[in-house]
């Protein structure tokens, strides 16, 4: 199956006075691209009668490549001169003619669609463009439309990391929507508050997608009159023909705004966001959790069809009581220089802290003091100070010092204050979080990927466990003054908390039962194919090289001399596969790699094991041989292999509970100081 998805980035224009709850919601904001949409439309002007669901088929399409943000792109819409196009392949081209009602009288319009890979580009066959050009009778170019293609299938993972090199669209897709790993996050299905309407489910995790990254029609007169639905459903036509099992939309509705240092007001920002989000809806779409992205299936039993407009989820609307518009304003003028401008909004952020100051005390305070200067801050205030008070956003006291990691300031709170403070553990902020919520929200994404001077960095693999100060302020608000201590007492507890582990039972914090089960399944298959082998006894190297083509692939991390060695050691053979026993074994009763001293002498294969060792073989080599199968037929991260092909297997796994630690083969490796390669 693949997935269309048109993405907005946020424009270069000013940020509104007032934001939505879906635009607190961003995990960036890209400020370089830009999306335009016409909104709303008049379906009536459009004489184009087919509906979406006419476009549902199955196919197999071409892939190719084509980097993200070449523009030019557009230059030569009915170019079919190759050379021209810098490097540029173009393939399946298609135009029609459409006719609209203008201005009293009847005017064709032409639509051109293409697929462009660029040979040169440094992405691989898993991304190639959409591209639409929309022209007027005349011959005028009156809209566009840009799409990326991804094949999701083939990048899982490292799913992040290739959204990343290829656009911010796509950046911001990966980071807001999905899992590390191209899956849909637990929160938008599980969450009482992030799930919206609930109404999206495990299937948005399939299949590859089509990103629509720009929709604009661009000349006045032609707008609402249903080209931009018109054109939509085109691409959803082409894709049909010209990709593969397509299942699903996307979209992120926004306008383009070109003046930087306009002023927008709360009312002029809500009606046209407002124009925008029915446009999208008119058409379908219907929005995932809280975000900022809309979704449309293309399965017409699918129930986001069957959820009328006017009962999909909205946010709620949070009113930036701190912006100038709730208080005085200093205009900036156009032509200032780089000085005048650093200055104009350094004015502007200190204004904003002076209003949080007088509005908010006690939030000011907790934002911008030291953790112990704060603790003497709370003790000062007043008898009569009101520690349920909510900034705009929602936010209490205690949301704030959670989301700061401010370990001495909670503890304060909930030992001078229990009663209120009961009560604010389950108070949710606009965000739908409670201030527990809202701290592992803040791991979890720097989990995943963290900013650096506005570059993404997505650590993956390097995971190495929340910092002490997040794991004691984690166990104050989950068990209370009492948490420090139970961490004393309870390794077990405390790495499960360092590791962000979600189903209470990872073992050394980190290994899921799901991950463990499938690294025992593994072995054992690595176990039972290699036994038969190791036990035989070959009687020249011919045979011995053939019976090693059909195994050789489990021991690729063996040192080569070893390699060398198994045709005539058998001793050598039996000592590799009595290691992955071992490790087997440890992981099923132990939940983590062994300290294999003590398992060699109870072994059965004792004797092969030290001589593998003696003769220069590593145990780092048998648990790299396991992770590396164990990863590349994973469910989320792999092929998927032994859920679809192993008997029994997808019942196992689903009788075991889902963690946040799935599939986290190469943080639980590092642990032990093992790197499974790519």
């Amino acid at each position: 199956m693949a997935v269309i998805v048109a993405f907005r980035v946020v424009p270069t224009g000013k940020m509104p006075p007032s934001q939505g709850f879906d635009e607190l919601d961003r995990d960036c904001r890209p400020a370089s691209r830009r999306v335009a949409v016409e909104a709303p439309f008049d379906a009536g002007n459009s004489q184009e009668t087919s509906e979406v669901d006419h476009f549902i088929s199955e196919f197999h399409g071409k892939y190719g490549r084509s980097p993200a943000n070449n523009d030019n792109q557009y230059d030569h819409a009915y170019d079919s001169d190759e050379s021209s196009n810098f490097g540029c392949v173009e393939s399946d081209f298609e135009t029609f003619t459409h006719s609209i009602m203008i201005d009293g009288r009847q005017e064709d319009i032409t639509i051109a669609m293409w697929f462009s890979t660029d040979e040169d580009s440094g992405h691989p066959e898993w991304f190639e463009n959409l591209l639409v050009n929309v022209k007027s009778a005349s011959g005028e170019d009156i809209g566009r439309a840009k799409a990326h293609h991804v094949m999701r299938d083939d990048i899982r993972r490292f799913f992040r990391q290739h959204m990343e090199s290829a656009s911010e669209g796509l950046a911001e897709l990966a980071s807001s929507v999905f899992d590390r790993f191209g899956n849909l996050k637990d929160e938008f299905m599980t969450h009482p508050i992030r799930k919206g309407s609930g109404a999206f489910g495990n299937e948005v995790s399939r299949g590859s997608f089509l990103c629509i990254e720009t929709l604009e029609i661009s000349v006045q007169k032609y707008k609402r009159l249903g080209i931009g639905a018109l054109v939509t459903r085109k691409i959803l036509q082409k894709c049909t023909a010209g990709c593969s099992n397509v299942s699903f939309a996307f979209v992120w509705p926004s306008q383009i705004s070109t003046d930087v240092f306009s002023r927008v007001s709360s009312d002029e920002w809500l009606r046209a966001r407002g124009e925008v989000v029915s446009f999208w809806r008119s058409v379908g779409f219907r929005r995932i959790g809280p975000t900022c992205w809309f979704g449309y299936p293309l399965d017409s039993n699918h129930q986001v069809r069957k959820l009328a407009a006017g009962d999909d989820y909205d946010p709620p609307t949070v009113i930036d009581d701190l912006g100038d518009e709730c208080g005085e304003t200093l205009e900036m003028e156009p032509d200032l220089p780089e000085a005048g401008i650093s200055s104009f909004f350094e004015q502007k952020a200190n204004r904003r802290k002076a209003r949080e100051q007088r509005k908010y005390p006690l939030h000011f305070a907790s934002r911008t003091l030291p953790d112990a200067e704060l603790v003497r801050c709370f003790a000062e205030a007043s008898s009569d100070t009101d520690w349920k008070k909510q900034d705009a956003h929602w936010d209490t006291v205690l949301h704030v010092v959670a989301k700061r990691v401010l370990s001495k300031s909670i503890r304060w709170l909930l030992l001078c204050h229990p009663d209120q403070m009961q009560e604010l553990l389950f108070h949710r902020n606009a965000l739908g979080y409670t201030p527990i919520e809202a701290l592992e929200a803040k791991y979890y994404k720097g989990r995943g990927r963290s900013l650096y001077e506005d570059v993404r960095l997505v650590p993956t693999d390097m995971f190495k466990g929340y910092t002490d100060l997040a794991v004691e302020s984690l166990a104050l608000l989950k068990f209370g003054l009492e948490g420090p201590t139970m961490l004393q007492s309870n390794e077990g507890l405390r790495l499960r908390l360092k590791f962000g582990c979600t189903c209470g039972t990872c073992c050394a914090g980190l290994l899921s039962p799901r991950t463990r089960h499938t690294l025992i399944v593994e072995a054992e298959i690595i176990s039972e194919t290699l036994g038969g082998w190791a036990r035989r006894e070959y009687k020249d190297e011919k045979e011995f090289e053939e019976a090693l083509e059909c195994v050789e692939h489990f021991f690729k991390d063996v040192p080569t001399h070893i390699r060398k060695l198994f045709q005539k050691d058998e001793s050598l053979r039996r000592g590799f596969v009595g290691i992955i026993d071992v490790i087997r074994g440890s992981i099923h009763d132990n939940g983590g790699l062994p300290i294999l001293e003590a398992f060699i002498h109870a072994n059965p294969s004792a004797n092969s094991i030290a001589s593998f060792l003696r003769a220069g073989g590593t145990i780092a080599s048998c648990v790299k041989s396991i992770l590396r199968f164990a990863r590349d037929r994973d469910w989320l991260c792999g092929n998927g292999y032994l859920m679809e092909f192993m008997p029994g297997f997808k019942s196992d796994m689903d009788g075991l509970p889902r963690c946040r630690n799935d599939s986290e083969y190469g943080a639980f490796a590092r642990m032990y100081e093992v790197v499974v390669e790519s």
